[in-house]
Parts: structure tokens; C-alpha cells; sequence
């Protein structure tokens, strides 16, 4: 699959990839994470502190920073700068966010997407996907196990569908026709029209945070790098004061030819991002990140400017038993038995396919 297949929200480590983007993960580490990395997570330390506060300052919202020049990109360009620097105090946050990430047992949010195209300098209004809850579940410490999964998409306000995946087989219920689906075998493409409201952020860093545990034992892992950091001051985002960084990220560039089988450039290209983060003081994760290229017109993201908002959060907090649970509520029908009642469906697999994605709505 193409890079392009996954618009308007695939990101440089596509949520829509995220099932493919734990198996790599595991290939890549090796079986150092496999073997002595996955263990039982046991009840978490204390939420590491909060650095101490910076100069206060009043950054530029993501959406109103000046689109940055537009130039050639070259392909020997390693996208590391002789000026890049981390600096002390965005590290301390980083590091945090990146640990908290690591010991997650369970994370239970709101997530949203915008994403504005540049046209002439001149960002477009941008699509912004509906609320959807998430809660993720995590059995494990490492970078192989996928989490439970129960993801909650509205459409106009209200309830859409609900996709539940307890650890071994998965759930698609489409709220407005009383259908459902279920798989075992490919419990991923049911949800497959909302994976772009999964949590990125924070799945990526887990992986990348515990891919450089094991990568300390001998183990390898090619994720993006942090290569620039810097704190912009602090801001309230959904009623939380945050800590505003920005980053420079460098990542193998992705051929986006589906007839090359080589998905990974050999490293001679890479692309630049840019990440403006806004990181709360309380629990240490982002409540809204943008993301754009550096260079507009650039590797993934090409002319896309995607900010994700993340709201309500609660960090290892106490779920409903039921959360994760397969349960198909009395009057609904199955999708796939209604495929197999019709006659153009009788050339078809016996599961059908579960409803394409919503077209998000402009604001």
C-alpha cells in the first residue's frame, strides 16, 4: 500500500499503518524486546515531574506561523543541520512525555484532526475530523503486543459506530442501521475508516522510547530522530497549562510507489518535519501537536499542515470491566449475513466489507 492510499491522514508513521508499524517494530528490535522486554505491566511509579517551568512566553498558534520558504529538496540531504540543538529544557519534556508513553497501562481520550492544504502561502479552511473517544489497553511493555482497543467515532454530534478489539478477535458495530461485524483473522479492517482518530503521538513514541531501550542491548530500530528541540513558553490548551515545544524530526524518506517493493529508501533521503507540541504540566502528554514539512511540497505530509488535538485525557485510570468486551446488543443484524441474503453477494467473501470512511466535515 502507498503512502497515497491514505490520505487526508496518513502521517509519517501512518496511523493508518499503526498494526504494520508494531510487527516492524518487532522485526527491527529484534528479539531482545520480544523476549526481555515483554512482561506483565505492573502498577506505574508516580507521573514524573514536571520540569521546572520556563520563561513564560506567548507562542504563535500552529496555524498562524509563516509557511517557510519553498526550495529544491536534495536528495543527499541527511536532514541533520550543523545548528541543530536539543536543548536542556525541551529534552527534560520530551524525555518525560516519552516515558509516560513508555509505562502506559491505560489511556482513555478524545482525539481530533485538522488538516489545511497550502495553496500560494494561503492555508485552506481544513477538514476536521469529529470527536472520537479512544481507550487503548496495554498488557504488555513492549513493541510487538498490539493494545485492547475500544474507539467511539461521533458523525453530527452523536454516536457513529463503535469498534471494540479485547486482544484476540474484534467488533464493528455501525450505530445507525444496527449492523455488525466481526474478524478474528483481519480485526483491523473493521475499524479501518476511523484508525485515522487513533492516539499517533503517543503510539509512535512508545514504540520509539522502547525500540531505544532494546537498541541500548545491541538491538537496531529505524524511527524518526529528534535532531532540534526548543520551548516556545506555555500555553492553556483544553483547560491544562502546557509546555510548547517544537522539534525538528528527520525520518527515512517512504517511497510512495506501490509497484517498488523496497518501501525504505536506503537512507540516502530523508525528510525534514517540523513538530510544534503542546505538553501538558499535569501528566506530561501532548494535548495538540502540529505537524508539517519543512519544506512545503516535501516528503509525506507534501503540501499538509495536520494538527491533532487530544482532549479529556486520563492516564491509567480505572476502566468499566466491560470496556474491551465483545458484546453485540439485542437488535442488531449481522453486515455479513446481510450480504450473503442478497444475490449479487453470492460471488463474494462470506464477511463484507465493513462501511467506507465519513467524509470529514469543514469548519
Amino acid at each position: 500500500m502507498s503512502w497515497k492510499t491514505c490520505a487526508p491522514f496518513c502521517t509519517p508513521f501512518c496511523t493508518q499503518h499503526i498494526v504494520a508499524l508494531i510487527a516492524t517494530a518487532a522485526i527491527l528490535t529484534g528479539p531482545t524486546v520480544a523476549s526481555a522486554a515483554r512482561q506483565p505491566l505492573t502498577p506505574p511509579a508516580t507521573t514524573p515531574a514536571a520540569p521546572k517551568a520556563p520563561p513564560v512566553a506567548t507562542p504563535s498558534l500552529p496555524e498562524s506561523e509563516p509557511v517557510p520558504q519553498r526550495a529544491a529538496p536534495n536528495e543527499a540531504d541527511t536532514g541533520r543541520r550543523v545548528s541543530d540543538v536539543i536543548e536542556p529544557a525541551a529534552k527534560k519534556i520530551l524525555d518525560r512525555a516519552e516515558s509516560v508513553a513508555m509505562d502506559l497501562r491505560t489511556i482513555d481520550l478524545v482525539t481530533e484532526n485538522r488538516v489545511k492544504t497550502w495553496d500560494d502561502a494561503k492555508p485552506s479552511a481544513g477538514a476536521l475530523t469529529e470527536p472520537c473517544r479512544v481507550v487503548l489497553g496495554f498488557s504488555f511493555r513492549d513493541t510487538m503486543s498490539m493494545p485492547k482497543l475500544r474507539m467511539e467515532p461521533t458523525q453530527g454530534g452523536q454516536p457513529y459506530a463503535l469498534v471494540v478489539f479485547d486482544g484476540r478477535q474484534g467488533l464493528l458495530l455501525e450505530l445507525p442501521t444496527k449492523r455488525y461485524w466481526t474478524s478474528t483473522t483481519d480485526w483491523s479492517a473493521l475499524g479501518s475508516a476511523f484508525l485515522g482518530s487513533l492516539p499517533r503521538w503517543i503510539v509512535e513514541n512508545r514504540i520509539r522510547g522502547l525500540s531505544r531501550e532494546a537498541a541500548a542491548s545491541g538491538a537496531s530500530a529505524r524511527m524518526g530522530d529528534v535532531v532540534a528541540a526548543r520551548v516556545l513558553g506555555t500555553e492553556v490548551v483544553d483547560g491544562v497549562e502546557c509546555d510548547i515545544v517544537v522539534s525538528a524530526i528527520v525520518t527515512d524518506k517512504i517511497n510512495d510507489d506501490p509497484s517498488n517493493k523496497q518501501s525504505l529508501v536506503d537512507g540516502t533521503e530523508s525528510v525534514r518535519l517540523l513538530e510544534t507540541t503542546a505538553f501538558a504540566r499535569t501528566d506530561g502528554l501532548p494535548r495538540r501537536i502540529n505537524l508539517v514539512a519543512e519544506l512545503p511540497g516535501q516528503g509525506h505530509l507534501g503540501d499538509e499542515d495536520r494538527t491533532t488535538y487530544y482532549r479529556s485525557v486520563k492516564v491509567n485510570a480505572p476502566l468499566v470491566p466491560d470496556t474491551f468486551a465483545i458484546k453485540v446488543p439485542e437488535g442488531f443484524t449481522s453486515g455479513a449475513a446481510a450480504a450473503k441474503a442478497t444475490p449479487a453477494a453470492k460471488a463474494t467473501p462470506a464477511v463484507s466489507t465493513p462501511p467506507a470512511a465519513t467524509t470529514p466535515s469543514s469548519k
